[in-house]
């Protein structure tokens, strides 16, 4: 055999493995490829982004920059257990007419008064400053007595007396 035809066979083997190893099988051909990733020694690169900071931050002189407080509240003993009473400390309210409307799912303690004081801590976020504690006595058309507490008026601890 000569080398001219060694070369052309030589080049018609190099050429159908080429076919073969890229894939071959042309157009019609379907394959399962599986693109699994083995994440076991992948080190996350954390992404670092220009932080922003302002200089000119403004605020009311009421604004204390903290995400709650603490408020301690002190429902004073019943002289007269004839009557009993309920209150409910809540933060959300609104005055319609001469009474008022309250969402008792912004309450922040519910519970009856008993022959002796009581002292509770509640837990308020920034943004409740003002509370409606609505006492009920449990009778017969019985109207609720309201009282009011303000982060700005008053100090702490607020006790409630029904007996005044």
């Amino acid at each position: 055999m000569n080398t001219l035809n060694k070369y052309f066979i030589l080049l018609v083997l190099v050429m159908a493995l080429g076919a073969v190893s890229c894939g071959g099988g042309g157009e019609g051909a379907s394959e399962t490829v599986s693109n699994t990733v083995n994440t076991t020694n992948v080190v996350p690169i954390p992404i670092e982004e220009p932080m922003t900071t302002t200089d000119d931050l403004i605020s009311n002189t009421t604004f204390e920059f903290t995400n709650g407080f603490e408020l301690t509240l002190i429902l004073s003993a019943i002289e007269e257990p004839s009557v009993q009473y309920f209150v409910n400390i809540c933060s959300d309210y609104t005055q319609v007419e001469e009474s008022y409307s309250i969402n008792y799912d912004s309450c922040r303690l519910r519970t009856s008064y008993t022959e002796s004081d009581q002292s509770f801590d509640v837990s308020l976020s920034a943004a409740e400053t003002v509370l409606i504690a609505q006492v009920w006595p449990m009778e017969n058309d019985a109207t609720p007595i309201n009282f009011f507490w303000s982060r700005t008026d008053s100090n702490e601890p607020w006790e409630i007396n029904v007996n005044n």
